[in-house]
């Protein structure tokens, strides 16, 4: 079967490029071939001039706090140009992925060329509007009168809270009752879509979670990182409260602070090295998903720093599927210190693993 997968914009974000290559390489390997619809980061759909503008503000303000983890920062860097310079995660790309780049919003005669059998949404948060410019496309819209099949994998709100407009839900409501099977990332999704778009969804894993460990290491060439013990930071949002808070378990448990993924004047590092760095750690702290998902991947003793914002109830879930205590989600610096020291389960942690594994192959192959 020809397969199309649409998911938010794949450039220099590491959980965003892994999701796509793991449901990718799952597809691929029940013996479909796959094309991704990528959407490109153009002025205007993923970001303007001001958020950036003000994003390199904070940038500066970290760094001449000290902030570690800004090793660089150049004033005249547009957002466009940061991208570019994703060069290491592009060779990611070009080697693993299977990418066509279509500009929002997509039409049927864009696609028809192509003769897709099928298109699947997911994962990540491509059923987010803050974060979706033109969120019909990702209810396809645009395969209105096509002879296909529309499957939704491992969606993802976000958040547990309907953000949708009121516009929105009429037309998203319309376009999902189309759908042949709705799976979503998150248990708190399937209430919303029950309430909001009147479909019944299941809950499945993040495609990432359906590839082992070994799999991901496979892709690894070589050790960018310190030798001996060390804790692996991979922050998404900064604040100065949270680096202090980050100092101070370093020094508590005397293991160095090693932060990962963080962009530098040669661009931003491979997905490669990202990887490693994770699974080379002693621990991890992260206020991201997909960091949170890799270190339960390589069995990293690990801590999740609360992110509201970006949406606090993927970790809740996440944690409820693999049997981890909520606890392990928190800011208060004593938890992390105490928590880090107390090892995870991993072997039952693998064992709940491996039941959504093959519940959510399953779904796949029903396809």
């Amino acid at each position: 079967m020809n397969i199309a997968i649409l998911t938010q914009p794949i450039c220099n974000n590491y959980g965003g490029i892994l999701q796509n290559y793991a449901l990718q390489t799952v597809l691929e390997r029940q013996g479909h071939t796959v094309t991704t619809l990528n959407f490109p980061v153009i002025s205007g759909y993923s970001g303007s001039k001001v958020r950036h503008i003000l994003s390199t503000c904070r940038r500066v303000l970290r760094k001449l706090n000290g902030d570690p983890a800004v090793v660089w920062v150049d004033l005249a860097t547009e957002y466009r140009k940061q991208v570019e310079l994703a060069h290491l995660q592009k060779i990611f790309l070009d080697n693993h992925q299977h990418l066509y780049t279509i500009c929002p919003p997509i039409t049927r005669e864009q696609v028809e060329q192509f003769h897709f059998d099928a298109f699947v949404v997911g994962s990540d948060q491509v059923w987010r509007p803050r974060y979706n410019a033109y969120i019909p496309n990702l209810f396809l819209d645009f395969t209105e009168g096509m002879s296909v099949k529309r499957i939704a994998y491992a969606a993802s709100f976000g958040t547990d809270q309907w953000e949708f407009s009121a516009e929105q839900t009429t037309i998203s409501s319309f376009l999902a009752k189309k759908f042949d099977v709705v799976s979503v990332r998150e248990a708190s999704g399937i209430q919303l879509c029950k309430q909001n778009l009147g479909v019944d969804a299941i809950q499945v894993l993040d495609p990432t979670l359906l590839l082992s460990a070994e799999e991901y290491l496979f892709l690894c060439t070589g050790n960018e990182h310190p030798q001996g013990d060390y804790i692996a930071v991979y922050t998404l949002d900064y604040t100065k409260k949270k680096m202090t808070l980050l100092k101070e378990v370093s020094r508590y448990l005397n293991t160095p602070l090693h932060f990962i993924g963080r962009f530098t004047k040669k661009g931003y590092p491979s997905v490669e090295s990202w990887l490693e760095g994770i699974a080379n750690a002693k621990y991890v702290i992260t206020d991201s998903f997909h960091g949170t998902v890799f270190s339960t991947i390589f069995m990293r003793q690990f801590i999740t720093l609360g992110n509201a914002v970006r949406g606090n109830s993927r970790f809740d879930s996440l944690f409820n599927i693999l049997g981890i205590p909520k606890e392990r989600q928190t800011n208060n610096v004593n938890q992390i210190i105490d928590l880090l020291q107390q090892p995870i389960d991993y072997k039952s942690v693998n064992r709940l693993k491996a039941e959504w594994q093959d519940k959510s192959n399953s779904f796949l192959q029903r396809i």
